[in-house]
């Protein structure tokens, strides 16, 4: 299978719209990177919103504005806490699973299970997919699952069940695992362009704040600026199958994309081993997960939380991740940008290795799903389009 089959949408110029988005990006680089010191990233943004929608109310820009930077934020204290955690010995499957547990305090323990039950299947659901890919574009034989690979532990049967904190907390952890494996497959398929570098146009303000945010880790103001020009060229109906995206979904994805992309900075230049490469993105995926949990609880819309968790490793987070990665690596100055790209490159094979092992010991009945669940990106969008809208309208 030819992975850019997957990323095509009817109607879609890839290029045209990078570059039409491009200058909307650089102008929130160049407006971040410049701003008065004394001026807090949450006024910063809104006002900045308001200048590329005016057309927009203002109690919408302050909607975006707070779920973009509440989204980036919570992200990133996720991340801090499992970096804690594993500190201690413990796993970021195990830190998930009790970061879930709290969260969902207050919650009937049946429900929290057909919640996880949904989670875990759509998880499984995108890396069986990924995997396929995977295997596919190795010119192997793509043995995922079969019908009569139904072990007990059947998700489909798992909404049935009569949950107790016993088996929440394995189906859990097994999320985690399922997690994990997104972030390395996301190594593995990669969300680079077939653009060539270089073809926006960026003075060396904003080449410079862009650069340094990924060499140095300082990247609040990179995750923020980035997840707020996607918004506004969302807005703008340069990207208009993800109009119906929630800003802080939005913001989750990019968090994620500048993390990696900051991981595989430092792997480029030795900092780290591709073991901690293939341990990082697994613990930025887990916080993902967590992170749109509670987004979702705080919106009180929990019913699809396995869609719009999927949706984050599947058709949106592929697009949104190949549209930010492509800009941000185009933004970046030649070094940072071809560092990243050699990276990927690099620590692909070994990613895929890993993916293969992982995926074997987590497995389950997600082959009925591959067959009858998307077909397509481009159909896939549409449904979770249509989802979101529904959802977060």
């Amino acid at each position: 299978m030819d992975d850019k089959k997957n990323v095509q949408i009817e109607g879609f110029e890839e290029e045209k719209a990078i570059r039409e988005a491009g200058p909307i990006f650089c102008r929130f680089y160049e407006s971040y990177a410049t701003k008065p010191q004394e001026l807090g990233i949450r006024e910063w943004l809104l006002e900045r919103l308001k200048e590329e929608l005016p057309s927009r109310e203002d109690s919408y820009i302050e909607q975006i504005t707070n779920d973009i930077v509440d989204g980036v934020c919570t992200f990133d204290e996720d991340l801090k806490s499992i970096d804690a955690s594993c500190e201690k010995g413990y796993s970021k499957e195990q830190w998930l699973a009790n970061s879930l547990e709290e969260s969902s305090a207050g919650l009937d323990i049946n429900e929290y299970g057909n919640y996880l039950a949904d989670i875990d299947k759509n998880l499984a659901l995108n890396n069986a997919q990924a995997m396929k890919d995977i295997t596919a574009k190795a010119g192997e034989n793509s043995v995922i699952l079969t019908k009569n690979q139904i072990q007990d532990l059947d998700i489909n049967k798992q909404e049935d069940k009569n949950w107790n904190s016993y088996s929440t907390k394995v189906l859990a952890l097994n999320v985690g695992k399922q997690a994990t494996l997104s972030g390395v497959t996301w190594l593995s398929i990669g969300t680079e362009s077939n653009i060539d570098f270089q073809i926006l146009k960026k003075d060396d303000g904003v080449q410079d704040f862009v650069s340094k945010s990924i060499q140095s880790g300082i990247d609040y103001g990179l995750k923020v600026a980035t997840t707020g020009a996607i918004k506004a060229a969302v807005e703008n109906n340069i990207f208009p199958f993800l109009k119906d995206t929630p800003a802080g979904i939005l913001s989750c994805i990019v968090s994620g994309i500048v993390e990696n992309y900051k991981t595989v900075w430092k792997f480029t230049k030795g900092e780290i081993n591709g073991h901690e490469v293939l341990d990082r993105v697994g613990r930025v995926a887990t916080g993902q997960v967590k992170s749109v949990f509670n987004f979702c609880l705080k919106k009180k819309n929990c019913e699809q939380i396995g869609e719009t968790i999927g949706s984050v490793f599947g058709p949106v987070g592929k697009v949104v991740g190949k549209i930010a990665g492509t800009i941000v690596s185009d933004v970046a100055s030649s070094e940072v940008g071809k560092a990243i790209g050699e990276g990927i490159n690099k620590i692909a094979k070994p990613a895929v290795n890993y993916a293969k092992k992982y995926w074997d010991s987590i497995k389950k009945t997600a082959g009925e799903w591959l067959d009858n669940g998307r077909k397509s990106v481009c159909n896939g969008l549409k449904k979770v389009g249509n989802f979101f809208k529904s959802l977060f309208s």
